[in-house]
């Protein structure tokens, strides 16, 4: 009988040792693969950011955010970066549909700053021609990826010339 307990105790012992190394990998293991789902959709994002016009085409006052008339409910009614300042939702589509399977606690959330020319990094209070675009995801408050792109007003120009 004493063998029998001795024995439950090593085994028992082993058991909690082994659970307490695993633990920790587990949830690492899954925090590099938010990580990377994190980096993609933010790359994602910007992508999708630097193909809009710097201005709005029709409405140009140098403001950041929507122009009057300029809805932002969806992002296919985005015509120009700094309509996305402030976007902040879950992981969709262009069109608002969900990506299945990321729903989960994930957001993105969408900065836009006029730049320093000098200092791109920091924000400037009037418009520079510069401007930086920061977009942050994060799983359940933990922000996993952040990604910044400065767009240019010479960046239009030169597209529109090629």
């Amino acid at each position: 009988m004493m063998e029998v307990a001795i024995g439950t105790l090593l085994v028992g012992g082993t058991l909690a040792t082994t659970l307490q190394l695993v633990g920790p990998t587990v949830r690492s293991t899954q925090l590099a693969g938010d990580r990377m789902i994190a980096v993609t959709l933010a790359d994602d994002m910007l992508d999708e950011i630097a193909t809009r016009h710097f201005a709005d085409p029709d409405h140009d006052d140098g403001t950041i955010g929507l122009n009057p008339g300029e809805s932002g409910t969806t992002r296919q009614d985005f015509d120009d970066v700094d309509d996305y300042n402030g976007w902040t939702a879950p992981p969709q589509t262009v069109n608002g549909n969900p990506i299945t399977g990321l729903g989960d606690g994930w957001l993105i959330r969408v900065r836009v700053a006029h730049a320093q020319i000098g200092n791109p990094m920091n924000d400037s209070a009037s418009e520079t021609g510069i401007k930086r675009v920061t977009v942050t995801v994060s799983r359940h408050g933990i922000v996993l990826a952040e990604r910044s792109i400065l767009r240019t007003r010479s960046f239009d120009v030169s597209r529109e010339s090629s």
